[in-house]
């Protein structure tokens, strides 16, 4: 097996080809060309003829009957060849031609496209689990609040960060954690929790349909 190359002085040479080559440079230039449907009878040097109008060739080879590449010089001409020869007849047969992508550019798109499919996955997840844990320690503030005998004992005594610990390990133990094992950070800090049910006396997401004139009154008085 071998390929067209073009030489320096003028003219063309029939190379063996060694090996996988790296086209990585020129995928990514675009000078390089994907050619398919090609007759059967056209090889390196039929394929080389059929573009070389457009400028100057490197390299045309057949890869397998049927299937060629051709490598340009400058993408100008790789541009005009593209836009030319995509279903132009050779040896009286249409053609197909588009960008050449070498196998290393494939498996590197490939790794990336898994590698951020991975990555969306876990975040996914990890928003799951913090909207999980976040309804949880919700619902746990929510019982002590109406097992607190006041508005005021309720906001001194109401531990959040033990509520978030004590809501991890139930989650832990439920094996939601299993495929995560980093910790879950969610959105709000206790101290910031703790500023919001005082400014909004007590109501807010946390504690839907409080009266806040009402619960301010009782604080209030509880502190009174």
């Amino acid at each position: 097996a071998g390929a067209l190359r073009a030489l320096r002085g003028g003219g063309a040479v029939i190379e063996p080809v060694e090996g996988e080559r790296d086209y990585r440079a020129a995928d990514l230039a675009g000078t390089r060309l994907f050619v398919t449907g090609l007759p059967a009878t056209v090889d390196d040097v039929r394929l080389y003829l059929a573009f070389e109008s457009f400028g100057r060739l490197l390299e045309a080879h057949v890869a397998k009957p049927g299937l060629g590449y051709v490598l340009f010089e400058e993408i100008e001409t790789a541009d005009a060849a593209l836009a030319a020869m995509e279903n132009a007849q050779v040896s009286g047969k249409a053609i197909r031609v588009k960008r050449a992508r070498s196998f290393y550019i494939l498996k590197e798109q490939e790794a990336r496209q898994s590698l951020l499919s991975a990555q969306r996955e876990r975040e996914e997840k990890t928003q799951a689990l913090i909207a999980e844990q976040s309804r949880r320690v919700k619902m746990m503030e929510e019982r002590s609040f109406h097992q607190s005998s006041s508005l005021s004992r309720h906001i001194r005594e109401a531990d959040i960060r033990d509520m978030r610990k004590r809501v991890a390990r139930e989650m832990r133990i439920e094996g939601l954690f299993r495929d995560h094992p980093g910790p879950v950070v969610g959105p709000r800090n206790p101290q910031t929790m703790r500023s919001q049910r005082i400014e909004q006396g007590a109501t807010g997401p946390w504690h839907p349909g409080y009266n806040p004139s009402a619960a301010a009154a009782a604080a209030a008085r509880d502190m009174a």
